[in-house]
């Protein structure tokens, strides 16, 4: 079984919505949080700002949206837009594997495919100018570490998804923690990304969900 297809989007939409949110990465990147603007989007791409406070009410909607599609999970389409960004809807959008999450069949692989993801975002010169910059203008920032935060239960929503398929299966055990299991999934990665300024490789993140795995799956008959 091969991951989920995405709901179907106007063309016109999906265009208008791309080219926004790579304009408003690149606004972030060049200018960092402080100077990143509905305005200054609008001057870059053209398109009317009633048309983009249509999709993102709020500045920081704005803003979460951009993060997410700057970290490679298309969170950008799970229900980010305006109410979703305090979580609502994104049952309907994504979450649950709807045009989002894999589902090979086995947790190891959707894992992994999950993470190939997010591998392949943080190799990135954008990822690498704004990334950083961000989780440092947090400290400083309520709003922006609010956002942040939002950001990151939802890509541990995403792997806790897995894991809980990975269970129903038989796969995983029964009573793991899935908050914790998907925490130590995500920390070694980023802790050395950001820290270590090491880009992650796909081979350093199977290593991590092998090394797990051998904690969590069903044991066989010894």
């Amino acid at each position: 079984m091969t991951a989920a297809s995405t709901p179907n989007v106007d063309p016109r939409v999906a265009r208008t919505r791309a080219t926004v949110l790579g304009a408003a990465i690149d606004l972030l990147a060049e200018r960092g949080y402080s100077g990143f603007s509905v305005e200054g989007v609008v001057e870059r791409t053209g398109i009317a700002k009633t048309t983009l406070y249509r999709h993102w009410p709020k500045r920081d909607d704005l803003l979460a949206a951009a993060i997410a599609r700057l970290d490679g999970a298309g969170l950008e389409d799970a229900g980010l837009d305006g109410a979703g960004l305090d979580g609502a809807g994104l049952d309907g959008a994504g979450l649950d594997g709807a045009g989002l999450l894999p589902d090979t069949g086995s947790v190891r692989q959707d894992l992994l495919d999950l993470q190939a993801r997010r591998v392949r975002a943080a190799r990135t010169t954008q990822w690498e100018r704004c990334m950083p910059a961000l989780v440092e203008a947090a400290s400083h920032h309520p709003e922006l570490a609010e956002v942040i935060a939002r950001l990151t239960g939802q890509i541990l929503a995403q792997i806790e998804t897995l894991l809980a398929r990975g269970v129903e299966r038989g796969e995983l055990r029964h009573g793991l923690d899935p908050q914790l299991v998907a925490s130590v999934l995500i920390g070694p990665i980023v802790f050395r990304r950001l820290l270590l300024h090491e880009a992650p490789t796909l081979q350093r993140v199977a290593d991590v969900i092998d090394l797990l795995m051998q904690g969590i799956a069903v044991q066989g008959p010894r």
